[in-house]
């Protein structure tokens, strides 16, 4: 990109991992960080990696820690995104795997909300630069993996299946964003309840799966 004359590359690193255990406080952009998996540490490098750039070269290359996204087009056959993941498997009747005893507290952001943070860090513009160049991403808002299976229950009325498993070493049992430094200099503006955004996505899922057994009924 440097060799491209390209002078900001907007990197879509992990706020939902590169803290690790930071207590009960919503985690600022400069606390310590304490990564409990390689994926983390991967992100990690490449955030110090583009800061290396800004420095040496005069970029703007801006890192975005995003925290747990869900959303539209996110792939229900998939192991990733525990929203979709456990109402594809409510749905389907399937089990719930869940570690521990469900107060693991996350914080979640409709996929919606991150496309618009990545179009502001692409048009912000200071002169200097001089910022640091590392935001949160996220709602701001803990919810409970019981809260998350509670709402997905609610709204679909199904009764859930709940394969109840031990506690694993890595899940660190809060984070939640602190996005001050997001909405002061970038100007992100997350709108509304995340839980009411869940809501709204788990019966859009829902609506598709069944919008394509329709289908295929019809085809056969």
């Amino acid at each position: 990109a440097r060799n491209a004359n390209i002078k900001r590359i907007v990197f879509a690193s992990s706020g939902g991992t590169v803290y690790g255990d930071n207590g009960f406080n919503k985690s600022k952009e400069f606390d310590f960080n304490d990564p409990k998996n390689h994926y983390a540490i991967c992100k990690l490098t490449s955030e110090k990696i583009l800061d290396m750039y800004n420095k040496l070269y005069d970029m703007e290359n801006i890192s975005l820690r995003i925290s747990n996204p869900f959303g539209k087009y996110q792939n229900t056959n998939s192991k990733v995104g525990v929203i979709t993941v456990f109402t594809n498997q409510i749905i389907n009747g399937e089990e719930i795997n869940l570690y521990g005893d469900g107060n693991i507290v996350r914080d979640y952001i409709d996929v919606s909300e991150v496309a618009e943070t990545f179009y502001l860090a692409l048009i912000y513009n200071d002169k200097n630069f001089k910022i640091p160049s590392i935001f949160n991403v996220g709602s701001g808002q803990g919810i409970s993996l019981n809260e998350i299976i509670k709402i997905i229950s609610e709204e679909l009325n199904i009764m859930p299946k709940i394969n109840h498993l031990p506690k694993r070493e890595f899940d660190v049992d809060y984070n939640v964003l602190d996005i001050t430094r997001a909405k002061e200099i970038l100007g992100f503006n997350p709108i509304g309840d995340e839980k009411e955004n869940i809501k709204k996505y788990v019966k859009e899922i829902f609506d598709n799966m069944s919008s394509n057994e329709e289908n295929k009924i019809q085809i056969i």
